[in-house]
């Protein structure tokens, strides 16, 4: 029998069971998403964090894996919410918005638990109206940019009503009719061509403190022995500090691309922005930093892997649980 020969009822009753399943599925879903992140697993497969590995490893798009991810935080904190999500009373869309909003706003757990008390079986316009109303003011402009076709960019700003009133002043001192965008350029140009023709009587105007330093030479105490003998034991000294000699041969040998690789696929890591130079024997266990063959980049995630690996899961839990929040 397909799915064609069922009558109105059981098609019905069939779709229901589906979703049913659906949403038990999700539920397992984000707890296994949670037992990863708490171990770490996405890292030492080589990702740079829990998102890219819901996308290449899990194939799930962009939205879908954000929305998995701040459903799983939600449920990490209020596992109550496992049964409101499998009974359909909230969804993933609403713990995305969610977990902005605690993210932002301060509140108790019993705060948070009425707040979604309210929000079950809303719609996603009427979460968004709820939690807007709970946002303190703003306080200071809003801007967000976004590429658009071309060399374009577009730019929403959130302005207060005192500077939209400043714009619409301008417009009525200059005597022209012009709209925001047109006054945004006119004003652009003029203040870059003032602040250009400052620069350059500001380079052109000789310093007073340059020629004072050359007016009057500096006196310093001749060293002494003692100070020499100071200066050659710290030298001696280890040092957390890695010297830019051997940053720049790191930094040449790993190619600007974190080091890490899955020990099992041999996966490398592809983060190639926010790179530590990290040591491969910790400072802390008498690890060099003045050997390049002891340093290697690593990206954020797998600088928090490393320190695990050497310092045990129960040391670094309290600050690994502070870059989740």
């Amino acid at each position: 029998m397909t799915l064609k020969d069922l009558t109105n009822e059981d098609l019905h009753s069939k779709t229901k069971s589906v979703a049913d399943h659906e949403r038990l599925t999700t539920i397992q879903i984000l707890w296994h998403l949670r037992e990863n992140e708490r171990r770490m697993l996405y890292a030492q497969m080589g990702y740079r964090d829990l998102k890219e590995y819901c996308i290449k490893e899990l194939k799930y798009s962009e939205s879908s894996a954000w929305r998995r991810i701040c459903a799983m935080r939600v449920l990490q904190e209020l596992p109550e919410v496992a049964e409101k999500i499998r009974k359909g009373d909230l969804n993933l869309t609403q713990m995305s918005l969610v977990r902005s909003h605690f993210r932002e706003a301060k509140s108790s757990k019993e705060e948070k638990q009425d707040l979604l008390s309210s929000l079950e079986n809303q719609t996603t316009q009427m979460t968004q109206r709820i939690l807007a109303e709970l946002k303190p003011e703003i306080s200071k402009p809003v801007e967000i940019e976004k590429p658009i076709k071309g060399n374009k960019t577009e730019l929403t700003l959130v302005l207060e009503e005192s500077l939209i009133s400043d714009l619409e002043e301008i417009q009525l001192l200059l005597g022209k009719k012009m709209s925001k965008l047109e006054l945004i350029k006119f004003m652009t140009e003029q203040t870059l061509t003032k602040l250009k023709n400052d620069c350059r009587t500001q380079n052109d105007r000789p310093s007073k403190t340059q020629s004072e330093r050359k007016a009057q030479p500096t006196w310093r105490r001749p060293a002494s022995k003692a100070d020499q003998h100071i200066v050659a034991s710290a030298k001696k000294k280890t040092t957390r500090h890695i010297p830019k000699r051997v940053s720049d041969e790191v930094r040449k040998r790993d190619k600007n691309r974190c080091q890490y690789s899955d020990p099992i696929t041999g996966r490398q890591c592809e983060a190639i922005h926010n790179l530590q130079i990290e040591h491969r024997l910790p400072f802390a266990k008498g690890g060099p930093s003045n050997e390049a063959k002891n340093l290697e980049l690593l990206c954020p995630t797998h600088n928090r892997l490393r320190a695990v690996q050497h310092f045990g899961e129960r040391k670094m839990q309290t600050y690994l649980r502070s870059l989740r929040e």
